[in-house]
């Protein structure tokens, strides 16, 4: 068991033995509409008719960590600003956090006293971990993780995303006699995927070889010709993790990255968890798309309609849970299916400000819905990305896609490869460009 904060883990290992239904998910998958909708009013204890229209702003239940003591808080990322603080309630705990984990890491093949390694985001926060209240203070994905852990008494090893490659790291993996689950971001998979990204890391970490514990084995491979260790244990850690089931949220991801990844990965599950309502979710392994979760109540801005009731095919997600009415997400969805409700792979960030540029606004995102719908930039970024690798900059205003370089090119594949995503106006491409900082994973922008 390798832990690099093994106090918080004992800490939560008390919330793991809290008593909560533990869902039987594969009756989900065969849920009709009216099936979806009674199971998850009687989760969240209100009626689909009685949710009011108005909407719940995370900000509004926002708290300071400092006034808490002994509590469990979660935090958001902070993308879009400051990272937002949310108190767990026990309400919350047993009816949408812990059913919800329980139901993603069984369906992966998690069983109690399973093996499952887990890389989580490097800490950025000095508050996170145990406070000097006592509070447990933990960004939302990794709280999510270690309530995993706890709840199955899994054999475990957590790292955080930069560690993937270290030594010691990969000596445990290789080390572990079976691995059932990994939870993983797609990057840290990719570099384990791609050799020559593994060879990257584990040359970088050889400065550090004699500070790290790593086993015998392991240390015969690294006395051989490094190219030739770097093969045997990009070809070990297959081999170690082939039966093991990757579960990594699937949005955003570019057609080459997802072809590495499926190289690599031959079990994956899709997961769609928010830190201010849980795990809303989930493919089960099934397919790429993900079924919803009947824990909470979702609801499509553009109507104030369940997903059950919607006749729209996309738009805004709203979710309601035992607390609170139609919480703003923040994300955008693409419904495949009612019965039961399931959505598309890519879940999709509404946009948010990044910059201002001669007295115009630019917003990143993957939906733009005033003035002129723009679904899923993430699919109008694929259908380009064999030939170009710069910025978009969608001028909703004056109807006007500025590219860097090939506007001709980029204009016939908009034309020619819509698939999942939409232009509700027509535009024309012209070369051009705006000043604002590059974000990998946001060059596709709107201007107003």
């Amino acid at each position: 068991m390798r832990d690099f904060d093994k106090a918080v883990q004992e800490k939560l290992d008390k919330l793991g033995k809290k008593e909560f239904r533990k869902p039987d998910w594969r009756k989900w998958l065969e849920f009709t509409a009216e099936e979806f909708e009674d199971y998850a009013e009687r989760n969240t204890g209100k009626s689909f008719e009685e949710i009011e229209n108005s909407i719940t702003e995370p900000r509004s239940f926002s708290i300071s960590p400092e006034n808490f003591r002994n509590s469990i808080i979660l935090h958001t990322s902070g993308t879009s600003g400051k990272p937002k603080y949310y108190l767990l309630s026990e309400e919350m705990l047993t009816n949408n956090w812990m059913p919800g984990m329980y139901a993603i890491f069984n369906s992966a093949g998690l069983e109690r006293r399973g093996k499952v390694v887990i890389f989580v985001q490097e800490r950025k926060n000095r508050e996170d971990g145990i406070d000097e209240n006592g509070n447990v203070v933990l960004l939302s994905s990794e709280f999510s993780q270690r309530l995993v852990v706890s709840m199955f008494d899994a054999d475990y090893l957590i790292s955080t995303y930069p560690n993937s490659r270290r030594l010691d790291v990969l000596s445990e993996i290789l080390g572990m006699d079976k691995v059932e689950v990994v939870s993983a971001p797609a990057s840290t998979i990719s570099r384990w995927a791609d050799i020559n990204l593994l060879s990257r890391g584990i040359k970088e970490d050889l400065k550090f070889l004699d500070e790290r514990e790593i086993s015998e084995d392991f240390r015969r491979i690294l006395r051989k010709p490094f190219e030739r260790a770097v093969k045997e244990i990009h070809r070990l850690l297959w081999e170690k993790l082939r039966s093991a089931t990757f579960i990594f949220s699937f949005s955003s991801l570019t057609e080459n990255r997802w072809r590495l990844i499926n190289s690599f990965v031959k079990k994956k599950c899709n997961l769609y968890v928010l830190s201010e309502a849980g795990p809303v979710a989930c493919s089960f392994c099934i397919s790429d798309d993900m079924f919803v979760m009947p824990l909470s109540i979702p609801v499509i801005r553009e109507d104030m309609l369940p997903i059950t009731r919607t006749r729209r095919d996309y738009g805004e997600l709203l979710v309601t849970n035992s607390e609170r009415n139609n919480v703003l997400t923040g994300d955008a969805v693409m419904i495949e299916d009612r019965n039961p409700p399931k959505i598309y792979r890519e879940v999709l960030r509404m946009p948010i400000e990044i910059g201002e540029t001669n007295g115009r606004k630019i917003f990143a995102g993957g939906y733009w819905r005033e003035g002129c719908e723009i679904l899923n930039t993430y699919a109008i970024r694929n259908a380009v990305i064999d030939f170009y690798s710069g910025r978009i900059f969608f001028d909703v205003v004056n109807k006007i896609v500025f590219v860097e370089n090939s506007p001709k090119e980029v204009e016939t594949a908009l034309k020619l490869k819509k698939g999942k995503f939409k232009l509700g106006c027509d535009f024309r491409v012209e070369l051009g460009n705006f000043e604002i900082s590059p974000r990998r994973e946001w060059w596709v922008y709107f201007v107003c």
